[in-house]
C-alpha cells in the first residue's frame, strides 16, 4: 500500500515530532560512537577500490617494485607506457599522488639518461617470450628468449613512433 501523500503528513507537528523521536537514538549512538561499519561492508569497499585502480594494475602486471634505489625508471618512460596500457592520455602530475599512496617513491632531481624526475625503486618487468620456429633448439622444443619493454617498443617501431603503417602488412610464421 502506498501512500502518495506521505510528505505532506510531515508538515503536521506531530508526524516531525515523531520522526526526530525515532532519530534522536540512533543520533546519539552515532556522536557517541562515530559510525559504525562492519567488516564485510569495509572488505567489499576495498576489493571494489582495488578493481578499478588502474594504476595499481599497471603495476601489478609491468613494474617488479624492488625498493632498490638502483632501480629507477624516468617518469617520461613510466607516464608512456601506463598511458599505452590504459589507452590514457594522462600526465605524469596525474599519477603523482597515487604513486604516494601505493608507496612508490619519485624524485624529481634524481637524474637518468641525462633526464630529471625518476621513480624509485622500480624496474620493468622482463618478458619471457617463446622463440619462432627457425631459432628452435635441436628438440624441436620452443627455447624462452627474456626481453624488455625496451626491444618491444623501441623508437624504430612505427607502430609506436606514429608512423602511417596502412601500406605495410605483418606476416607471423
Amino acid at each position: 500500500m502506498k501512500d502518495k501523500d506521505l510528505l505532506n503528513k510531515f508538515n503536521e507537528i506531530e508526524y516531525k515530532i515523531g520522526l526526530i523521536q525515532f532519530l534522536i537514538p540512533y543520533a546519539e549512538q552515532y556522536y557517541n560512537n562515530g559510525l559504525q561499519v562492519s567488516e564485510n561492508w569495509r572488505n567489499q569497499f576495498k576489493e571494489i577500490a582495488d578493481n578499478n585502480d588502474t594504476l595499481k594494475q599497471f603495476i601489478e602486471n609491468n613494474i617488479s617494485v624492488t625498493g632498490n634505489d638502483k632501480d629507477i625508471i624516468h617518469k617520461d618512460e613510466f607516464i608512456q607506457d601506463y598511458n599505452r596500457y590504459t589507452g590514457e592520455k594522462a600526465s605524469f602530475g596525474d599519477i603523482l599522488s597515487d604513486l604516494k599512496r601505493l608507496g612508490i617513491r619519485y624524485d624529481r632531481e634524481k637524474m637518468t639518461k641525462g633526464k630529471r624526475g625518476c621513480v624509485i625503486g622500480v624496474k620493468f618487468n622482463v618478458i619471457e617470450i617463446d622463440t619462432v620456429a627457425n631459432q628452435m633448439n635441436d628438440d624441436d622444443k620452443p627455447k624462452k628468449k627474456q626481453i624488455s619493454r625496451n626491444e618491444i617498443f623501441a623508437d624504430e617501431n612505427p607502430y609506436e613512433s606514429g608512423v602511417n603503417t596502412s601500406n605495410q602488412s605483418i606476416k607471423f610464421d
